[in-house]
């Protein structure tokens, strides 16, 4: 759960850094982001768990999920941001719209 937390708190800096509005897009984007690290760490727990009713250890188990689980999980993220990137750059349609049709994130 602190990875949702820390990207739906990286997402809104990053809309107040670089000036962006909070519009449906951004809700859209933050949803998102908040079920990919939801679901990345089930994973890693779930896997944690099958290992655990192995007989493994906690410790052992935690660190063999997390360590099979590093390059999946990078690149899911990865594609995401890549995939969303035109459209986050984008300069026309909703970016065109009037000023007061559009909440800023900074207020």
């Amino acid at each position: 759960m602190l990875a949702a937390l820390v990207g739906v708190l990286g997402a809104r800096a990053a809309a107040w850094l670089f000036g962006q509005s909070c519009d449906v897009y951004f809700t859209v984007g933050v949803v998102t982001t908040i079920t990919l690290a939801v679901r990345d760490a089930i994973f890693i727990f779930d896997f944690a768990e099958s290992l655990r009713a192995q007989g493994r250890s906690v410790s052992d188990a935690a660190a063999e999920s997390a360590r099979l689980r590093l390059r999946p999980i990078p690149m899911t993220a990865l594609s995401f941001i890549l995939g969303v990137l035109p459209h986050a750059t984008a300069t026309g349609g909703r970016r065109r719209r009037p000023e007061r049709h559009r909440h800023r994130c900074d207020r």
